[in-house]
This record gives structure tokens, sequence and C-alpha cells, in this order.
């Protein structure tokens, strides 16, 4: 039987450290890959693409890729096809999600800025049309937007979770956004700008009429553009979800209306893992 062109793999390794590379030279056909990989603190990034792994492995009919907390040095990112629509730079478990039973031996700092870029860099993907990207500021930072407009024109789909790499920070929203707007054909923007560079153990849940106002300066930066959902990070104990606005706009692209609807579809969008645990009052 024929290898159907629609293959996906996802692998899960918490604790084998196994290469899946050696998988990839025996699927040509695969077109979806999803590696979430629950790093150690204690253990190196796995590499998947070793500096003398086999060249003739191919991965060309590649779309989708996903990998969690990356090794900078993978020569699998120099090997994606040119070709590929969406790519995913992210951490699993999530870093906003803190428990300190559970989650301390598994929390591994996410990647730098600069590391990020420098795997971004790697080649041209000119038709990508979706990116998610987790990482932490360094003194690269306001070279990253620029990079991101700049190298992804056909994005339609962003996802951001920007840890800063101290507590003192003050919020950049707005020079964010005003960068991210020559993205004209960008329609989802996700945002999870985190205020603080770990995770509390106590989640505070931010008020949507905060949300709103960064909803509504959101699409003042993106007022002709094609953007027609903004939304936030919202932390909630056992659920996690995106907080939603939706942007109406006139026949010329201007904003007339942005508007959150409780029951939409994204309320209820649970994350891979649950939220921390509550405390019991006493």
């Amino acid at each position: 039987m024929a290898m159907s062109s629609e293959v996906h793999l996802i692998w899960i390794l918490s604790w084998s450290r196994r290469l899946p590379s050696l998988s990839l030279a025996v699927m040509p056909s695969l077109t979806s890959l999803t590696l979430k990989l629950a790093q150690s603190t204690y253990l190196p990034p796995l590499l998947l693409w070793p500096r003398d792994l086999r060249r003739d492995v191919n991965i060309s009919n590649l779309r989708q890729f996903t990998i969690s907390y990356p090794h900078p040095d993978d020569e699998i990112f120099a090997h994606l096809p040119p070709e590929l629509l969406s790519i995913s730079v992210r951490d699993s478990p999530r870093y906003f999600i803190y428990n300190k039973c559970v989650m301390a031996p598994n929390r591994t700092p996410v990647l730098s800025g600069t590391d990020l870029l420098r795997i971004l860099n790697t080649q041209a993907f000119i038709a990508l049309e979706r990116l998610e990207i987790v990482y932490r500021v360094d003194s690269g930072d306001p070279q990253m937007m620029e990079s991101i407009a700049d190298m992804f024109p056909e994005l339609r789909f962003l996802e951001i979770h920007r840890y800063p790499s101290d507590d003192s920070e003050k919020s950049a929203l707005k020079e964010i956004v005003t960068t991210l707007s020559r993205l004209k054909n960008l329609r989802v923007l996700r945002l999870n700008l985190h205020p603080t560079s770990h995770p509390p153990f106590e989640v505070i849940l931010e008020s949507l009429d905060v949300l709103g106002e960064r909803a509504q300066i959101v699409a003042d930066a993106f007022a002709l553009s094609q953007l027609s959902e903004v939304a936030f990070l919202r932390r909630n104990y056992y659920h996690n979800y995106w907080a939603t606005w939706y942007i109406d706009r006139d026949p010329h692209g201007g904003v007339t209306n942005v508007w959150y609807e409780r029951k939409s579809t994204h309320y209820n969008e649970f994350y891979d893992e649950m939220g921390p645990v509550p405390r019991r009052r006493r």
C-alpha cells in the first residue's frame, strides 16, 4: 500500500532520548510533524538532526512542523523545505503553567530571543502562513518583531509567547503591534506578553475590561489591514484560554467595531495541559 501524502506523526517524549531522525529516513511523504518534548532541566535539548546525520533523509514534503525546546544548532531547521506553511517553536509543558509539585522537574528555561532568531534565519520560508514562537527577551528583542514582519509577509496566523528577562520591564504592546502591523495579510493575532519573567503560583486573572483596552490598541495599530481577531491568553486555574476580540471593518479595510463575544468558540479552547490547582482555603 502506498504511503499517504497526508501523514501526521506525533512524538511525545518525556523520558526517552532516542533519536526520531532515524524514522524520518523511511517516511519521505511526511507532511506534518509534531514533537512535544518534555525537556528535563538536567539534560541538553534533543538534537533531531545532528551534523553527522546521513544527508539523504528527505523531508521535502513537510508542510507543518512543531517542536518544543529545540536545540538552536539543530540541523533540521536548515533542511526544512522553503514551502513550509506552518512552524511552531514552542514549550511543552507550557511554561506559563506553574505547579511546584508536578512541573518543577521539567521546567526548562525557554529559548532566548537571540537563539530563536538564529533558528528563524536559517532559511527563507516565504510561503509561511502560520507561526507560533515562545521566547525570553534578551538584547536582540527589538530585532525580533522587525524580523518577523520582514521574513514572513504571507502570515495569516501569528501566536507569540514572550517572557521578559526581569520583572521591571514595561509593557511593549504598542511597539510590538506597530511593527507587526506591516503584516497586511494577518488575520489572527494571539498574544501572551507575560508581565513577569516567571509565572506565579497564584493566578491573577486579568479583567476583560483591561484586555479590551489592549484589543483596541491592537485594532488601532492594524487600522488598514485584514486582521479580524486579536486574542490574549487568560489563565484561570483549571483551564487556560484565548480571550478573543473580533474586528469589524468597512469595505476599505477601516475598523468600524471591536467586540468581545463570551460564547466565542475560543472561550473553551483548552491548552495541552491543565492549569495549576488552586490552594485550599483554610
